[in-house]
Order: structure tokens, then C-alpha cells, then sequence
């Protein structure tokens, strides 16, 4: 059998459904609710009254009431179970229809995301030909339809500039400079030794513990560079399943070419292996798409459904059906992190990250995932002629940022969404542990468009202060092989503190909070021949008093007014129609990460006191976190400050025990009416807790403090053990002494 030809597209005669819940009885509630949908209008705007929770617990003998309380019963630990007079109704929402219970308020619709304290289901009706409204499409169950997947590309090159492609010079990665592809017509290898710019579809996908499959090496390259050699049939036995059909898809697509790692790269060239890996942000970033294969253990899975000899699918949809005539699904979702093995490998994450377009494949379907756009298989859309002032994207916004995956360089450096990325990839889990910053390298790779200077292991020159200042959530392990300075030297779910997250943020948002921060020492970074290197933290020296008149502004920037905000801005000549809080450095020249360059080691001079923890209170944790925060105490027991320890074991927490401090920056926070107005509450806990818990604190109007270092000493060598913040009177009241330090 020809594995590679396969391939055979569904048709529309082929389309099947499963059916979750046969009609049983005939049932008044469901029968209401197919009469409000078979009217002339077909959608209605009002809710439709379903009676209550009790109601449809009692009717065991309808089906489809069942289907409802089964859904309803798998209850996530943030929503509150039913109580039996609970009220259910049925509303319509931009592209859904809503069914649960406190959504709606006097006939007006909320988004049950926000208001809804009870468990919910959104559901989608039977897509109707000429109605201007998502409906679902029923899909083949053995294989996926190739003539619908064609149209999300096409579509998405037509109408999405400026998003997913032809993007601003800021956003654009150079094509890599030499790629080896596979040409998917002709079965072979093809070297191009310049800037390729033919289309090409790239797969990431996970090896898992297969041996014996083919891998391009310096023996095999010239043989695999001949046409039809990977039919040949000791070849084509070695090529795991999910490349097989990578390569029967792409030719379905109409596409020539195909990276994939274990063909692409020779794998025992040093020199070649290493130019390629550090081209992962251009190979990805400009593939036409790339295949995201999620689902199975390892590369021979395959992606099912798409070549339905060898790799059929069973897929099978739950259908509410309310009536002979009338039925819904529940709306499609997308993948979450624990879900698939795929999302638990370190290398897979900056695959998705850099490609703006991808074709994911997960739980025997697939979707489309775009800048501008989420489409899926059963579910219609703008390619299939649905047109609305809001995109049917929307289907997705409150799923797409779990994992996050959304990578886009903007003209100024977006810590916010720096540390956003490392929290999706923290977690991840490599072969070697050594592999952990190159396996992020395409990441610091793109964002290095905006970060003046670039990156050094892992924390960005520029803002190398408000870097420092990361925390660890819940479960962890230390990395050896990086610096304890450096998020990259833990593995846990790291953060960037919410109180100091939109602290470099020129531009205006709605609320972005009162922190400061200010250098203290001079960060030198040291070469492996001993030498030292000052680290350009130069943040502070753009955020001037624009205000101030003898202020001078950069070449290129101009005073405006922000009407919004009601206040004084700039503007940069190359960005019109944007206006910032301060200036910042414009397009900085790409900064080359050269980490491997230097040692681990940090040197500074910075003043140190010694404190004492306390766990005697109830601030040894942050609401809504795995954040554990610890008080600081002086000598007379008197509280001083707080600290966020990364190393949640045994005696390290008792009462009294000492810590040394190293002072590195200086912060405060103002409390203002957006303080008061956000108290903390069930959804939103305060910015820096101790401002709401300490006496001393409450009645200030302005928090000031030092941000400090925990550090443990071996050999004359510091190391991180926490991060807090010590109140500026409290630092006052200690014998303080300057200290170099070599932080490792």
C-alpha cells in the first residue's frame, strides 16, 4: 500500500454524527426550547425559562434532560452546585447559546465567565444555510474533511494582514538563512543553501521513546536527497506514522515542502545542529503553518482521520437532542495544558509560541489557530460565509490563554508577556536538563526585537532590576546546571510579581497600578576568562518627568495629549497615532543572546542586614496562589518586611530563624482609589499583601521598601533563596554593611 497517497478527503455526502442522547420522551422543557428555534426567526434574543435545577433532576426519563444534569454536574471546584429551586435558563450569548442560572439579569446578558457563580454550558444549534450565526457542521467520524482544512489558510492569508502575516518590521523574523525540507511530490530531501523563500508547512510534534525510525545524518544525507527515496521500502518502515502522514497532509494541502527535526537537520554535524537550533524562531515563525501534533505518546501516532487507510480517526460528537428536528452540541474547546503528553515536553512550547498559524491536532480533531482566529471542524465560520462585527474567534477568548502560547514583539519590551511565555514553559518537562535555555532560545530570540541589549540567561539587560524580582509558585526543583538568580536555574510555575507587572508599560491601559522602581547596584556580568561586564539596567533613565519642561525629549519624539487619559503623553514619529507615558528605546538592534559566552555568576556590591523569619501569623500564604510568603522580623520582634521563598522545606521555616539580605533595588506603591475600589476580595487579591495586614502599612498613603535578596553562602559564593521586601523604616532601623557579592 502507497502510505503517502493515502490520503482520501471527506466529502459532504460522507458527513456522520453520534448521537449522545436518543429522544425517550417526549418532554415539555426540550420541546420549548426546539419551538423557540423552529420559529421564523430561528434564533431567539430572549431567555428561554427551563424551570429549576429540581425539575430536571425529576426527569429521569428524558434523555436529553439527563445529558443537561450530566454536564452540569461536573462541576469545577471554583462554581458552587445547584441548590434544587436554582432557576436554569437558555440565552443567547454573541456566537452561542448560554444554559445555567444566575447569567442573566433582568433579561440582560453577562458574560458567564464573569458573573456565573454556578456551573454553565454554552451550546451551539445545527448550522442553518444563510443565517449569519455559528452553527455546528457534522463531521466525518473516521476521517477529517481536507477540503474544509484548505479554506482556513486561504482564508486567513486573505483577510488576516497585519496579524498573521505581512506584520510590522518590528514583528517581521528574517527567513532562516539554510534549510533542508522535504519535498512531499518528488519523496526527497532538498538542500537550500540561501534565504528559502518558497512556502513551506512545519510539524511539531513529540519523539517519545521510539528507536530504530530514520534520522538524517551525514552518511544518509546525499542518499535522501534523491527523488522517491523515502518510498524506498527500508526507508519508508523507518518514517514514524505522525511524518508519514505530515507528509500526505501538506500534499492534500497543496503545498510542496515540509520541515520536520529528524529529516531536516543532520544530526551528527555539530556545526550545522547548532546553526539550525539557533534558527528556530525563523524556521517557525515563517511557515505558512505548522502542524501541531498533540495527541499520543510518541511519533508514531499518527495524525488520525487524516489518511483514513492507515490512520483512521473515532471521533464522535455529543448531541443534545431536544427533538426529532432540532439538536445542538456543546461549543468545542481547545486543549489544556495537562491534557496531552505534548504540551509537557520543553521543545514543543516555543514551536507553537513563534508560528503564527497552526493546524492543531487534539482528541481525534482538529482546529485552526491563527493571531487573528480559532476555527473548528464542526463549528462554522468566516470561511464558510459567517460574517459579524465580532469574530467567531470569540468562541475561544476564554480558553486560548491556558497554555499561553500568544508571542507577539510589540515596539516597546513587554516584560508582562516575557514572563507570561516562561510560565507556560517552566513547567515543561526535557531530557536533558542542560537543553533548558535552548529550548527557549527562539523565544528571547524574537523578543530581543524590543529588549535593548537582549537577554542574559534568561532575564533581560534593560530591565535587568524588575527581572530580578521573579517568584515561584507551588511544587519546584532546582537546575543545577543554571544560576539560582535565574528562573532558568528552577523548574515550577514562575511569575513575575502582579505589583510590579505593568511597571514597564509605556503605553496606557485602564488601570496599571502605582509601582515604582529604581536601581540600587550595579550588576556586572562575569566572562569565563574572569573579566567583568556592566549590564546596561539603564529602565530608569526613560521614565522621566515628561512633565517637566526642562525635560528633553529622545530624536523622534514629540509631546502629545492623551484625551483618554487626560493627561500629558508622547508620541514616536514611526508610530503614529500611538501615544506612551514616557519614551523608550525605538527598534533597538537585535540583541544576540551570548549567555554561553559568560559564567554563571553575578558580582555586586549592595547593602545587607540580617532578619528573622515569623510564621506565627496567617500571612504564610498569597489567596488564589501557591505564592508562600513569609514575615521578616527584627531584633525586637518588631515587623519589618516580608519574603517569598522558592525552598518550602521542613526547619528552613521556623520561627527565628535568620536570614541574610541583600538590598538590589528600591520600590514603593502608592494606595490610591483604585485600592479601595479593588479591596481584596474573592476574585482579586491586593497587589502587595501586607499593605492590607500590617497596622503599620494601612494608613500610609505610600508603601516604600527595599526589594531584597535572600541569599545562603557556600565558598564565598551567594545563592537565591527567596525574594521580599523589606519597609524603608524598618531597613532604616538596622545595623546595615556593604557586602560584594558574588551571586551564583
Amino acid at each position: 500500500m502507497d502510505v503517502m497517497n493515502a490520503l482520501v478527503p471527506a466529502t459532504c455526502s460522507d458527513t456522520l454524527i453520534y448521537r449522545a442522547s436518543d429522544l425517550s420522551e417526549q418532554c415539555s422543557v426540550c420541546q420549548s426550547i426546539a419551538d423557540a428555534f423552529l420559529a421564523k426567526d430561528g434564533l431567539p434574543e430572549s431567555a428561554i425559562s427551563l424551570g429549576t435545577w429540581q425539575g430536571y433532576l425529576d426527569r429521569k426519563g428524558c434523555a436529553c434532560c439527563q445529558l443537561v444534569v450530566s454536564c452540569l454536574s461536573k462541576c469545577k471546584p471554583c462554581y458552587i452546585a445547584f441548590e434544587p429551586s436554582c432557576p436554569l435558563r437558555l440565552g443567547k450569548m454573541i456566537h452561542t447559546f448560554w444554559l445555567g442560572s444566575d447569567y442573566f439579569i433582568d433579561d440582560h446578558v453577562y458574560s458567564p465567565y464573569r458573573a456565573s457563580k454556578h456551573p454553565f454550558i454554552e451550546l451551539i444549534p445545527k448550522h442553518v444555510s444563510g443565517q449569519n450565526f455559528p452553527g455546528y457542521l457534522p463531521v466525518h467520524p473516521a476521517r477529517i474533511n481536507i477540503t474544509r482544512l484548505r479554506m482556513w489558510p486561504k482564508w486567513c492569508t486573505q483577510n488576516h494582514q497585519g496579524s498573521c502575516h505581512s506584520l510590522p518590521h518590528w514583528q517581521v523574523i528574517p527567513p532562516a538563512s539554510s534549510m533542508i525540507l522535504i519535498d512531499v511530490y518528488d519523496y526527497c530531501l532538498v538542500h537550500f543553501p540561501n534565504q528559502i523563500s518558497h512556502q513551506y508547512v512545519a510539524l511539531s510534534y513529540v519523539w517519545g521513546q521510539l528507536s530504530g525510525t530514520i534520522e538524517l545524518r551525514k552518511t544518509n544525507f546525499s542518499q535522501l536527497c534523491l527523488k522517491n527515496s523515502l518510498k524506498l521500502p527500508n526507508n519508508m518502515l523507518c518514517i514514524p506514522r505522525t511524518i508519514l502522514d505530515a507528509i500526505a497532509l501538506t500534499r492534500a494541502m497543496d503545498l510542496r515542502y515540509l520541515w520536520v527535526d529528524r529529516l531536516c537537520i543532520i544530526q551528527d554535524e555539530p556545526t550545522h545542529l547548532t546553526q539550525q537550533l539557533q534558527q528556530m524562531a525563523s524556521i517557525y515563525a515563517n511557515s505558512y503553518f505548522t502542524i501541531i501534533a498533540t495527541d499520543g505518546a510518541d511519533a508514531d501516532y499518527g495524525l488520525p482521520g487524516v489518511a483514513s487507510n492507515t490512520s483512521p480517526r473515532t471521533y464522535k460528537e455529543t448531541l443534545f437532542r431536544f427533538t426529532e428536528n432540532f439538536n445542538m452540541i456543546e461549543k468545542p474547546r481547545v486543549e489544556e495544558r495537562d491534557e496531552a503528553f505534548w504540551h509537557t515536553r520543553a521543545w514543543t512550547f516555543q514551536e507553537r509560541a513563534l508560528s503564527p498559524r497552526n493546524l492543531v491536532f487534539v482528541r481525534n480533531t482538529v482546529y485552526w489557530q491563527c493571531r487573528h482566529a480559532v476555527w473548528f471542524e464542526n463549528v462554522s465560520a468566516e470561511p464558510d460565509g459567517i460574517t459579524s462585527e465580532v469574530p467567531t474567534s470569540s468562541l475561544n477568548e476564554n480558553l486560548v490563554g491556558e497554555p499561553y502560547y500568544a508571542l507577539k514583539t510589540k515596539p516597546w519590551p513587554d516584560i508582562t508577556q516575557y514572563f507570561e511565555l516562561i510560565r507556560g514553559y517552566n513547567n515543561r518537562n526535557l531530557t536533558f536538563e542542560s537543553d533548558t535555555l535552548r529550548a527557549f532560545s527562539a523565544v528571547t530570540t524574537a523578543m530581543a526585537k524590543s529588549f535593548p541589549g537582549g537577554f542574559h540567561f534568561g532575564l533581560p539587560m534593560f530591565l535587568f532590576d524588575l527581572g530580578m524580582l521573579w517568584s515561584i509558585h507551588g511544587r519546584h526543583s532546582r537546575r543545577v546546571s543554571f544560576p539560582s538568580w535565574s528562573w532558568l536555574g528552577w523548574t515550577g510555575d514562575v511569575s513575575l510579581h502582579s505589583g510590579y507587572a505593568k511597571f514597564w508599560k509605556p503605553n496606557f491601559g485602564y488601570y496599571d497600578g502605582k509601582a515604582e522602581l529604581s536601581p540600587l547596584v550595579d550588576w556586572y556580568a562575569i566572562h569565563g576568562d574572569g573579566s567583568y561586564h556592566l549590564i546596561d539596567n539603564s529602565y530608569h533613565q526613560h521614565q522621566a518627568d515628561i512633565s517637566n519642561s526642562s525635560f528633553q525629549l529622545p530624536d523622534g519624539w514629540t509631546k502629545t495629549w492623551n484625551i483618554y487619559h487626560d493627561t500629558e503623553a508622547v508620541e514616536h514619529e514611526s508610530l503614529p497615532h500611538h501615544s506612551f507615558r514616557h519614551p523608550f528605546p525605538i527598534f533597538p538592534v537585535d540583541g544576540e543572546d551570548k549567555s554561553h559566552s559568560f559564567s554563571q555568576y553575578l558580582k555586586f556590591e549592595a547593602q545587607s542586614c540580617t532578619l528573622f523569619l515569623d510564621t506565627t501569623n496567617d500571612r504564610t500564604s498569597v489567596p488564589h496562589t501557591d505564592l508562600v510568603m513569609v514575615d521578616l522580623l527584627d531584633m525586637e520582634g518588631l515587623w519589618a518586611g516580608v519574603i517569598e521563598s522558592i525552598n518550602v522545606i521542613g526547619n528552613e521555616y521556623k520561627s527565628g530563624a535568620a536570614c541574610e539580605l541583600v538590598a538590589i533595588s528600591r520600590g514603593s506603591r502608592m494606595k490610591d482609589h483604585f485600592d479601595r475600589v479593588f479591596k481584596e476580595t474573592d476574585t482579586v487579591p491586593a497587589v502587595f499583601k501586607e499593605m492590607d495586614t500590617v497596622p503599620a502599612l494601612k494608613k500610609l498613603e505610600k508603601y516604600s521598601f527595599y526589594n531584597v535578596l535572600w541569599v545562603e553562602w557556600f565558598d564565598s559564593i551567594a545563592y537565591r533563596r527567596g525574594i521580599g521586601r523589606v519597609f524603608t523604616e524598618a531597613w532604616d532601623r538596622q545595623s546595615i554593611k556593604t557586602v560584594s557579592v558574588v551571586l551564583g
